[in-house]
């Protein structure tokens, strides 16, 4: 008899999320996408998987539309 398979499975969201890059303020507690309006002069960029970490979330404001 032959040993079962085992796989593997990678979400794609999950690996992308590293890749992503995603633009927070100093002060803020959203992320945002590059050139949106709300970032200041504080703004730095970070992975989208270390800003859900720090316990950013997604700017919803309609001014951009962050990944």
């Amino acid at each position: 008899p032959r040993a079962p398979i085992k796989y593997t499975l990678t979400t794609p969201a999950a690996t992308e999320n590293s890749t992503i890059t995603v633009w927070v303020t100093d002060t803020g507690t959203k992320y945002h996408a590059a050139g949106c309006s709300y970032l200041n002069q504080s703004a730095h960029s970070m992975s989208k998987k270390g800003a859900l970490a720090a316990g950013y979330t997604p700017d919803t404001s309609g001014r951009c539309t962050p990944p």
